[in-house]
């Protein structure tokens, strides 16, 4: 019985040693405040759906108007985003459900949602097209 407790115990150490040598890849929880404030994820999940585009323009007036913890919790996640680059267009796509091409137009779209919210963007950037052609990762990733 002890031996083979002992031989469980160091099947554990060295699967728990294995995993901490493989990078661990992007999680939702790597964004600041994703999981700590409901609002934050939320708005990362929606932000470049075509039907809250509209939304934006009053999330913005009333993010501008007031230092609310919302504000200063979705800037910090877009300054993570942005300077760190964290997910792929995968990544993003199983956190949002928003496909894009590829990640420069990711960042791009970030950037300008950023810039739309705490810059001087007059207008939030273009989203991806719903309707428009799909990556050919999607399939891959939504249809195994």
């Amino acid at each position: 019985m002890i031996v083979q407790l002992v031989a469980t115990s160091a099947e554990k150490a060295a699967a728990a040693a294995e995993a901490e040598e493989e990078p661990m890849g992007f999680q939702p929880s790597d964004i600041p405040h994703h999981e700590t404030d409901p609002a934050v994820g939320a708005f990362l999940r929606h932000a470049f759906r075509p039907e809250r585009i509209e939304d934006l323009h009053e999330r913005r007036l009333s993010t501008r108007k007031q230092d609310l913890p919302f504000s200063r919790h979705l800037r910090e996640a877009f300054a993570y985003l942005l300077r760190e680059r964290p997910c792929d267009v995968v990544d993003w796509s199983r956190l949002t459900g928003s496909a894009f091409t590829d990640e420069a137009h990711l960042y791009d779209c970030l950037q300008g949602l950023h810039d739309y919210f705490f810059g001087d963007r007059p207008a939030p950037p273009v989203p991806p097209d719903p309707d428009g052609p799909r990556p050919d990762w999607v399939d891959l990733l939504w249809n195994p």
